[in-house]
């Protein structure tokens, strides 16, 4: 298996706080945003995988809740 190109990340370039919002705060604007733009990405799989076992941020436009139901 190759490693992803992450130069092809939907997300590059993109202001990362959008991926970790604050401790607490649930999803507000910017969080549904970087879920959006994580949909149309062609490293969701790969960027959701790798963001199993962390415990914060928006990895594969999945919470840590939905990456777990989803492993």
């Amino acid at each position: 298996m190759t490693a992803p190109d992450w130069s092809q990340a939907s997300c590059l370039g993109a202001d990362p706080d959008s991926w970790f919002p604050d401790k607490g705060q649930g999803h507000n604007s910017e969080t549904l945003t970087a879920i959006r733009v994580c949909q149309r990405c062609p490293l969701q799989l790969p960027c959701a995988r790798l963001g199993i076992d962390e415990r914060h941020g928006i990895w594969g436009g999945l919470t840590r809740e939905h990456r777990r139901e989803a492993a």
